[in-house]
């Protein structure tokens, strides 16, 4: 509700204060143009994230980070200071037709990890993919300047990392990651010259669980 209305219906939520255990803090409010706020000249009707620091408690400069309409959605990356952990704000629905008119918002944590094996950190537009160097133990990286088809995303898909054979075994290692469930994504593009089928062999471990077992990549597109 916005901020215009609460001394009218003072039982709804005016401002939603996200703690990061930071200097900066987020708050959200739906920026009501109407009333004392009719003559708002940004994000009027829309909801607002804004940072501020101190605590609220004293004077600090504020950032605005997102204007947001019905059905858009901005993520707080990093959330804490906590690597890979974001919180998400969408805004579900704007209702100007009732007393009081209101936004409706979701709120949701989630810790994403992306990874672009062999080649360095790379931002596709919504996600940053990192550099794995820091967390797998061994390999080889093989990249290519050829353009892969089916894809806007070039610089995901020139790179590969792939295990010489000889021991240690190749292993990734995520060790700032909650305990949880997790969904796991694995994007293909096979840019090395070994292209005939017994040549390239995945086996994917999970929490030391078989989730693929020597898969031969080309192979399966045979």
């Amino acid at each position: 509700m916005g901020i215009a209305d609460y001394d009218n219906v003072a039982t709804e939520t005016v401002l939603i204060k996200l703690e990061t255990g930071l200097f900066e803090d987020y708050y959200m409010n739906f920026n009501r143009k109407s009333g004392i706020n009719a003559e708002t000249q940004e994000g009027g009707d829309q909801v607002l994230i804004v940072g501020q620091g101190a605590n609220g408690l004293a004077f600090s400069k504020s950032t605005l980070h997102a204007i947001l309409s019905e059905g858009q959605s901005f993520e707080i990356l990093d959330f804490g200071g906590i690597p890979l952990y974001s919180v998400k704000i969408t805004v579900d629905e704007i209702n100007l037709s009732v007393y009081p008119a209101y936004a409706d918002v979701t709120i949701s944590a989630r810790q994403n990890v992306y990874v672009n094996c062999g080649g360095p950190d790379y931002y596709d537009g919504a996600n940053l993919w990192k550099n794995d160097a820091s967390i797998v133990n061994t390999g080889r990286v093989f990249t290519t300047s050829y353009s892969i088809t089916n894809t806007d995303k070039q610089e995901l898909y020139q790179s590969e990392r792939y295990d010489v054979g000889s021991a240690p075994d190749m292993m990734y290692t995520f060790g700032s990651i909650a305990d949880g469930y997790y969904d796991v994504s694995i994007h293909f593009a096979e840019v090395s010259r070994m292209r005939y089928c017994g040549l390239i062999l995945l086996s994917l471990l999970c929490v030391y669980s078989h989730v693929l077992n020597e898969l031969d990549f080309w192979w399966s597109l045979s």
